[in-house]
Order: C-alpha cells, then sequence, then structure tokens
C-alpha cells in the first residue's frame, strides 16, 4: 500500500490520511469544492453533447419511416436521454471511465 501525502492547506479543509483521492468522497471534493475542476468537467461533457447524432431510419415506405423516425425522436426525449449522457460522461471524468 502506497501512502499519499497531502499539503498542509489539505488539513485546513479537514482533508488527512493516505489515499483520500482514491475515495469517492475525496474524488467528489474538487468538483465540488475547486470551480476550475467543475468547470472542466462540465465544459469537456457539455462538448460531447452539443453536436447530438440524428438516427434516421431508411426504407421504401416513407410513411412508415416517418412514423419511425417520429416515435425515436419522441422517446429520446421523454427519457432525457441528453441529460442522461452528459451526466454520465461528467461521472465518468471525475470517478473514471470504469463506471460507464
Amino acid at each position: 500500500m502506497s501512502t499519499t501525502t497531502l499539503p498542509s492547506s489539505f488539513a485546513a479543509l479537514s482533508i488527512t490520511g493516505a489515499g483520500y483521492f482514491e475515495t469517492d468522497k475525496g474524488l467528489a471534493w474538487p468538483y465540488e469544492r475547486v470551480s476550475i475542476v467543475r468547470k472542466y468537467i462540465n465544459k469537456t461533457s457539455g462538448d460531447c453533447i452539443k453536436h447530438w447524432r440524428t438516427v434516421r431510419f431508411t426504407g421504401d415506405d416513407e410513411e412508415r419511416t416517418e412514423q419511425l423516425n417520429d416515435v425515436f425522436t419522441s422517446e429520446e426525449k421523454r427519457l432525457n436521454i441528453k441529460k442522461h449522457a452528459e451526466l454520465a460522461l461528467k461521472l465518468a471524468s471525475l470517478y473514471g471511465g470504469s463506471l460507464l
């Protein structure tokens, strides 16, 4: 087991002990308290979904194709897929890709 020495400034913030940043609380701390970390994570996850993909079904029957596309789009909006994808990207940035 390796030991981690934390800067003395962390003691003022009640952060002590080896391996602090290997815990969920330790990983969440920078996001909650350090604005540059929060901005970076929010910006990168927002950029990932900025150009949202469009799924289009194609087929011989144009009316049926439009119905399928409308159902897919409405279900995607109803389930709020874009918001969930952004949250998953934020958590993956914060806790690591294994979360996904």
